[in-house]
């Protein structure tokens, strides 16, 4: 069933119809031009409050804004796989994200094998049943009736010796043979219940386990050839008599009572509790396990079959979707926060390819971010596994390429934009005379800016070897424009962040020397603020100045004109513009106060105007203002010299980032990471001297359309122009072509790769 939007007019959109199909549906288009306003703020929004509406019937609770449409048909539920990162909690990890976690638990709980931590012997307790599935092709059984018991045992070994004869009872190690034994001394008496040539059948073993538990024996011995293996139906070790508890899940989520999960001596650096620390499974212990990356940790579970099938299933089912979305070289134990953007966001895409729920609208947003032109080429095809229909909001010409439909949104950001310009196939969107179908056709491509000669000095990295890294050195000259490049998992961000960031702020980290340092300044996509309480005007203290403005022009005092102020605050919300719904079994939304209806001020405040180029504004209409329309307003309008200088050129490095459609009061969380990022890099921009500084940047790029590249090259060489050095992390081959130094790791990704497979 097709989904039918009819006059969509949320942000920027201009009373847009838009129909979606079966199949991978590609939306693009410009920076700013209303994708997301599209996508993730009329669809996506509306069939999250349709399903809020029947999941919180009858209570009295806040309500999901319905979105600016006039109609939307054939719409069903909806999963939204966006660029927000995973659980910032340092504990969080690949496993608990990707739901291997649990299951893990549950493997070794139920099948893992333990060690008696007195004596060292293979420890487990099974039922009955999974003794007579595991001792298979056994070629004899035995169970021992006493350990190192005192006295001379004569009543057992009279029983014994009737029921089954001399030959099969062993007494300290020995054949019996029907001595009496030393009462003041220790003995163990072991029976032998058979002795086999080649096996048997189910039935008789069934019966031999059932004999030993009749006699009161606990334990089983089975060996073939010279594997000897023990059985247990109860928490006592045969060889030494120790007690140990049963095993539980619980056990594998708990941490050592000595070292509180750092692990020390006593849990042998596991961080576990005594019950689980010893446990192994196909010769793996539950951390050792998570050792392992994607790729060999489903080798593993491949070679070694668990005797619950729905537990395997799970396994290889879970694995095999972080292989397919780019993520095979990712160890399972790598914590959530340590992941980039694009890596938080296809560990989610695995989940959603492993669910059971069919008929469910998938939205994903640029979901290549980080990915090589090598693996985008093999990430889009999982995207047909998801049960329904995939619209995907798309950058990249590989991925837009492989789609069935296409719909371009522009022609231009902001203001310019709103409209749906083309809808057909990706071959016909080629053709077409768009922004996009020029750029995507490369008819157009960012201009190449002249390469500067070889610089004089470099910082010098010798001998990295942090995680993949095969003990590297690498060269980065001063003052110049340099990209680290490579397939995902070769290294890149390991060789920038984990060991050169790292090292500049002291002592050498993950490699051997770091010669001729700078100041380390990291731009990353991490949000420029948690709640809604956070702006783009805040965050550039572009607010400072528009505060001072209005209480000059108005007579009231600066503090009227924050929201993060009792004096203009909105009391029903607290200047937040949203109330925080909390909804039963599912995360907490926001939705827009009722009472200033978003605008996050005092009604006293928003009836104060002033007049910017001729229009009376209020401050909340400011904050609705994007950065080019409030650029032009305060170009236009009189007002302190120095203040509006410093207004304009706060505004001026949005713009030359490629922000001029960003809404100066859009809440921060709301923005994408490559958002976030620019608006940071805006605000180096406009500072001073920048010749001891190296400015790292991971991925610029992300969320940029191919025709905004050029405004990105002018501010990442405008920062080297003013002495600035200048690191970036880069898929994009635009950026990379107009890059004075590249540094290419490879060849492959994980343990494959590491390596400096090209540098100049």
């Amino acid at each position: 069933m097709k989904i039918r939007v009819k006059g969509a007019r949320e942000n920027n959109l201009r009373d847009v119809d838009a129909e979606f199909g079966d199949g991978l549906t590609v939306v693009t288009g410009v920076s700013g031009s209303g994708k997301t306003s599209l996508i993730f703020e009329t669809i996506y929004h509306e069939s999250r409050r349709r399903f809020q509406e029947v999941y919180e019937f009858g209570r009295a609770s806040q309500r999901f804004t319905p979105a600016d449409v006039d109609e939307i048909t054939g719409l069903g539920p909806a999963v939204a796989v966006g660029q927000n990162l995973l659980n910032r909690n340092p504990n969080s990890t690949v496993a608990t994200a990707s739901g291997l976690h649990p299951f893990l638990r549950l493997l070794y709980a139920r099948f893992g094998v333990r060690k008696c931590r007195e004596c060292g012997e293979l420890l487990s307790v099974q039922t009955v049943d999974e003794i007579v599935d595991s001792i298979g092709e056994a070629q004899r059984i035995s169970v021992p009736l006493l350990i190192d018991a005192i006295g001379s045992h004569r009543t057992l070994l009279e029983m014994l010796s009737e029921e089954f004869g001399d030959e099969n009872i062993i007494v300290d190690g020995e054949k019996y043979e029907g001595k009496g034994l030393d009462a003041s001394q220790n003995h163990s008496i072991e029976l032998v219940l058979s002795d086999l040539k080649s096996g048997t059948d189910p039935q008789t073993l069934r019966e031999l386990v059932e004999r030993a538990g009749a006699l009161g024996a606990t334990t089983i011995i089975t060996e073939s050839g010279r594997q000897k293996i023990s059985y247990s139906t109860s928490t006592v070790c045969w060889r030494c008599g120790t007690w140990f508890s049963d095993l539980k899940t619980t056990h594998f989520h708990q941490h050592c009572p000595s070292c509180n999960g750092e692990g020390c001596p006593e849990c042998g650096d596991t961080g576990l509790p005594p019950e689980a620390a010893s446990v192994i499974w196909a010769g793996y212990g539950f951390k050792e396990l998570q050792e392992l990356g994607v790729d060999d940790a489903l080798e593993v579970f491949k070679d070694n079959q668990i005797q619950s099938r729905r537990l395997q299933l799970e396994f290889t089912k879970r694995l095999e979707a972080l292989k397919k979305v780019g993520l095979g070289y990712i160890q399972l134990n790598r914590p959530s926060p340590t992941l980039s953007r694009g890596e938080s966001q296809r560990v989610r895409l695995a989940v959603a390819l492993t669910s059971r729920l069919e008929d469910v609208l998938h939205v994903l947003d640029e979901p290549t971010i980080g990915q090589h032109p090598h693996d985008v080429a093999r990430l889009i095809p999982a995207f047909r596994e998801l049960k329904g229909p995939v619209i995907f909001v798309e950058h990249d010409r590989v991925a837009a390429a492989m789609a069935d439909h296409a719909v371009d949104i522009g022609p231009g950001a902001g203001a310019h934009g709103g409209e749906i310009v083309f809808t057909g196939s990706p071959s016909d969107l080629w053709g077409s005379d768009t922004v996009t179908g020029r750029y995507f056709s490369l008819r157009e491509r960012a201009r190449e800016a002249e390469r500067r000669p070889q610089a004089d000095t470099f910082i010098k990295i010798y001998g990295a070897t942090k995680h993949n890294l095969k003990g590297i050195d690498v060269r980065i000259p001063h003052g110049r424009l340099t990209a680290v490049t490579g397939v995902s998992g070769s290294g890149k961000s390991t060789l920038v962040e984990d060991v050169l960031v790292e090292s500049l702020k002291g002592e050498p980290e993950g490699c051997e020397e770091v010669t001729n340092p700078l100041k380390a300044v990291m731009v990353d996509q991490s949000p420029i603020g948690r709640n809604p309480r956070s702006i783009p005007a805040t965050y550039t203290k572009l607010s400072d100045i528009i505060r001072d403005h209005y209480a000059e022009e108005t007579g009231l005092s600066s503090s009227h004109f924050s929201f993060n102020r009792p004096e203009g605050a909105c009391p029903t919300c607290n200047g937040m513009g949203a109330l925080e719904m909390k909804m039963r079994y599912l995360p907490s939304a926001w939705v827009k106060c009722h009472d200033c209806i978003g605008r996050r001020f005092k009604d006293e405040v928003l009836e104060a105007f002033i007049t910017f180029n001729g229009e009376r504004l209020s401050v909340a209409d400011f904050y609705d203002l994007s950065v080019e329309e409030a650029y032009a307003r305060i170009e236009n309008t009189e007002m302190d010299p120095k203040r509006k200088g410093k207004a304009l050129g706060l505004l001026k490095a949005l713009l030359d980032i490629g922000l001029g459609y960003l809404g100066l009061g859009q809440p921060s969380p709301t923005l994408s990471g490559g958002e976030s990022q620019r608006v940071k890099l805006a605000k180096h921009l406009g500072r001073g001297k920048l010749s001891d500084k190296l400015i790292v940047l991971d991925e610029p790029s992300t969320g940029l359309h191919p025709q905004d590249i050029n405004g990105l090259l002018m501010s990442l060489n405008s920062l080297v122009d003013r002495g600035a050095t200048v690191l970036i992390v880069e898929h994009n081959t635009d950026i990379i072509r107009a890059s004075d130094w590249v540094i290419d790791l490879g060849p492959g990704a994980g343990p494959n790769g590491g390596e400096v497979i090209y540098m100049g």
